[in-house]
């Protein structure tokens, strides 16, 4: 991802002004709960403002109608982001292990971002698992490392580290609609969508 990070960062304020409801539009993710350590959608309150560059690539990665959704939406999609939430990846986590106790710490006004080694996270990206698959990638969350600092998904390593600009890797999540079906195609292994009648 060699000049990728200053490149996408560019054209970013990086204020975290999600109350400011032209811009909220723009990332539906966050309006939808997925970044709540940052952005509380149930009572429309910003809990941590930012202008550093980790928060203007958070932005940047969670940006779907201005990046994302002109690259893999269709019509079987409601929006897609460059890569997962911590909020999103330990939920789906602890969808899939109920009997895990994972907490994201809260942020404070002089955090630069979220917390990475709390007990319990390192466990999501064990090897072998739907979230450490070979490549390491980005987790769309400043980090508090430091400023320029993202939090990643470690490749071969259980844990979570932060980077900066380094070779991590986007993985873009998309979010269906509710009417999309999911059908598992037996000759190839894969999903075919289909519309719920």
């Amino acid at each position: 991802m060699t000049n990728k990070y200053n490149q996408l960062t560019n054209n970013y304020a990086g204020t975290s002004d999600f109350l400011n409801p032209q811009k909220l539009a723009n990332f539906p993710a966050v309006k939808d709960g997925w970044l709540n350590k940052i952005y509380d959608n149930t009572n429309n309150t910003l809990l941590y403002n930012s202008d550093n560059t980790n928060m203007k690539m958070t932005e940047c990665i969670l940006d779907s109608k201005n990046v994302w959704d002109g690259l893999y939406k269709t019509d079987f999609a409601k929006w897609v982001i460059g890569s997962p939430t911590l909020e999103l990846t330990v939920k789906s986590y602890l969808w899939s292990n109920p009997s895990a106790t994972i907490s994201i710490p809260n942020l404070n006004s002089s955090d630069t971002g979220y917390a990475y080694s709390n007990t319990g996270i390192d466990e999501v990206f064990a090897h072998n698992t739907v979230w450490n698959h070979g490549v390491d990638y980005w987790i769309s969350n400043p980090s508090l490392q430091g400023n320029t600092y993202l939090l990643t998904a470690a490749s071969n390593i259980d844990k979570l580290y932060s980077a900066t600009d380094f070779g991590n890797q986007f993985r873009p999540i998309v979010c269906l609609k509710s009417t999309t079906v999911l059908t598992k195609n037996p000759s190839t292994s894969k999903f075919d969508l289909t519309k719920a009648e």
